[in-house]
């Protein structure tokens, strides 16, 4: 039906004509508008890098998003390098930390680099024209007098590796390039500024329908965030949890939940990772935000290492308000500590990867 057409530009064609169609009826509604971008797709372009075979034999491919022509090259100048992939030092140069299909990486060479470096500028690309689109979007919210007494939300379902780890692409993975997202809420009541507090996927639910003054589904894991969008911030007082299914992994389990093999235990300032292959890895954010050095094996962290494990056990099967108990008092952070390491992990990224 919308063959040849650019996805972006359908997807928010359909979301102005629901807009128009829903307020038509006079009636609160909800709309959840998924675009494909930055995603990778066809067709293909002339300036897509193309796969390359590494020293040991291995053929690593760097998918791209198709983009129109209007955007191509706009960010040319302003992307230097893929976001993952340092500047000018190595790229961690030791992975002897990290599990072993990990370990199995090779550095990126220098032609992979500037293959990473196309990806990513095709990526900014397919964001800003999807961008544009959403100015359609809220256009149209204007125009129906309904921007007002609109909540936006903004998220995604994951993060992307671009060389991190010396991982050249990919997702679903445990590592915080991988596992954090952006979330924006803007709307009435929503006050501006940056919140630290923790916030998951499926706080969501809850957090749409406390907005929304609607009924609590019955048995919800997930906690309405309302209270630290409309009010002061929170303290980091509870876990982010973090399941994988790694095809890299053997999905022999292990105490785990059935079909997942990677699992992780996220606080204030660290974070525990543990595969179905029994490998662990312990990292202090607050020291190493950028999850270069792990410290499952250094034994100033060991107490460190058996709480957040026992943490683990705690809430690797959680359900409903079990899921909401509190961490440990020793494993919670306050509002001003997390600010501080936020700003010193800007810092650190930036010295490691942008210069």
């Amino acid at each position: 039906m919308h063959r040849g057409q650019y996805s972006s530009n359908v997807i928010a064609s359909q979301t102005v004509n629901l807009i128009s169609k829903y307020h038509a009826s006079g009636r609160p509604f909800f709309l959840w508008v998924t675009p494909v971008a930055p995603h990778h797709g066809g067709p293909g372009e002339k300036r897509d890098p193309v796969a390359y075979r590494k020293a040991n034999g291995k053929v690593q491919r760097f998918p791209t998003p198709y983009t129109p022509t209007w955007v191509r090259g706009r960010f040319n100048r302003a992307v230097t390098h893929a976001p993952g992939v340092p500047l000018r030092r190595r790229a961690e140069p030791d992975v002897s930390d990290k599990p072993y299909y990990i370990r199995q990486y090779l550095e990126n060479t220098r032609t992979e680099k500037l293959r990473l470096r196309e990806v990513q500028r095709q990526r900014a690309e397919a964001i800003h024209a999807w961008d544009a689109q959403f100015g359609r979007i809220v256009s149209r919210l204007y125009r129906t007098h309904e921007y007002r007494n609109t909540v936006m939300v903004f998220t995604s379902d994951n993060g992307y590796y671009l060389g991190e780890h010396r991982h050249p692409a990919g997702k679903g993975e445990p590592h915080e390039v991988s596992a954090r997202v952006p979330l924006a809420v803007a709307g009435p009541g929503i006050r501006q500024g940056t919140r630290y507090a923790p916030a998951m996927t499926h706080d969501l639910t809850a957090t749409i329908l406390d907005l929304a003054r609607a009924p609590k589904l019955p048995a919800m894991d997930g906690t309405s965030l309302k209270p630290v969008l409309t009010g002061p911030d929170a303290a980091w007082t509870r876990p982010v949890l973090l399941e994988s299914r790694l095809q890299t992994l053997a999905r022999r389990v292990s105490g785990m939940p059935r079909g997942l093999n990677g699992f992780a235990v996220r606080t204030g300032r660290y974070k525990l990772i543990r595969y179905s292959t029994g490998f662990v890895e312990v990292y202090d954010l607050a020291r190493d935000p950028n999850e270069l050095h792990g410290v499952q094996k250094d034994p100033a962290y060991a107490g460190v290492k058996a709480e957040l494990l026992e943490v683990w056990k705690h809430y690797v099967s959680c359900r409903s308000d079990r899921c909401r108990d509190a961490l440990p008092a020793d494993l919670q952070v306050d509002v001003p500590t997390l600010r501080a390491q936020d700003a010193n992990a800007t810092r650190m990224k930036n010295a490691y990867y942008n210069h």
